[in-house]
């Protein structure tokens, strides 16, 4: 099988692969950097497995997950709309139909974190799980 690096190293390109939640300002930054280059191809591989789909929790000494504090999530008036639900694709965030206020599946939610480092008002924070 003929992997995606490959197939873009074929066509000229240099392509950049990234693990997107370890990494996120890199990610970020190329991101950016690809969307204001003038010329050529540009190539970003984004991999990372995702803990909910893998089963498998992300390993801490405590488990965590994500908590919205909907006094700080501005919902609909954020500039990153709606950025968590939208893009991320976290089966374990939702928004309200009416606000756009985030809100997550406690059920779902790894505690990964992705959420946490995205979100541009830092409405989404960690906690400890209750035992």
């Amino acid at each position: 099988m003929v992997s995606i690096e490959k197939t873009a190293s074929g066509i000229g390109a240099r392509p950049m692969v990234i693990d997107p939640v370890a990494r996120v300002q890199d990610a970020i930054d190329a991101i950016l950097k690809s969307l204001q280059a003038k010329n050529g191809v540009h190539v970003l591989i984004f991999r990372h497995p995702c803990a909910t789909y893998a089963l498998k929790k992300i390993q801490r000494s405590e488990p965590c997950v994500a908590q919205v504090d909907p006094s700080i999530c501005i919902g609909k008036t954020c500039g990153c709309n709606q950025f968590c639900s939208r893009v991320l694709s976290c089966p374990a965030i939702f928004s309200d139909p009416d606000s756009g206020i985030a809100g997550i599946e406690t059920q779902l939610c790894t505690g990964c974190g992705l959420c946490v480092q995205t979100c541009p008002q830092k409405a989404i924070s960690l906690k400890q799980m209750e035992g």
